[in-house]
């Protein structure tokens, strides 16, 4: 029988492999001006420095993306591992599902944006 518990340790090491993509994001929201306000911590404006300088030639910009999506992937899997096991060892952890819902969402997302701005330009 399967059991419903709350959380497992795969929530939180899908989350760190999300990391790249909320870098990526945060560094195009900065370049651009949308979603984010003015006060956020020195932090993050020196993070999405980083990642902009990096991909400022351009060369680098579909590389970097597909690794943020391919941990994206890795990481939704990661989160429903427990869920997806044989049937004696089964769990049904209910933040391992929020985290993988919302990881496959992301990497949904981001595939159809860069695909679309790749295949377009």
């Amino acid at each position: 029988m399967a059991k419903l518990t709350v959380i497992d340790w795969r929530a939180l090491a899908a989350l760190g492999l999300g990391i790249p993509y909320a870098a990526l994001w945060l560094a195009e929201a900065r370049a651009t001006g949308i979603g984010l306000t003015d006060s956020v911590p020195g932090w993050v404006d020196r993070w999405s420095e980083a990642v902009q300088g990096v991909m400022s030639s351009g060369d680098l910009t579909f590389p970097i993306w597909f690794v943020a999506l391919v941990l994206l992937l890795g990481g939704a899997g990661l989160a429903i591992e427990p869920a997806i096991r044989d049937p004696a060892e089964r769990r049904y952890p209910l933040v391992n599902l929020v985290v993988a819902l919302g990881m496959f969402a992301a990497f949904a997302f981001a595939a159809w944006t860069v695909g679309t701005d790749y295949y377009a330009a």
